[in-house]
């Protein structure tokens, strides 16, 4: 059984994104650091050095956006 950590926001536009990262990026460290390191490379205007692949979100890197969609 996986626990993963509780989270609250008070903001409901960072629902999702607390879902993303207590599940997805939660897991492995290393997803972790893949995921900051392409969205450091959007906000620079660089673009992502792979694409996002998960069984549950789709996840799009923008210079001015993280855009997360529950599958």
């Amino acid at each position: 059984m996986h626990r993963h950590p509780v989270y609250q926001v008070e903001d409901q536009r960072y629902d999702l994104l607390g879902e993303w990262l207590t599940t997805d990026l939660g897991t492995f460290f290393i997803v972790i650091l893949d995921a900051l390191a392409m969205a450091d490379e959007a906000a620079r205007g660089e673009p992502p050095f792979d694409e996002w692949s998960s069984e549950n979100y789709a996840v799009s890197f923008t210079p001015t956006a993280l855009l997360i969609t529950n599958l």
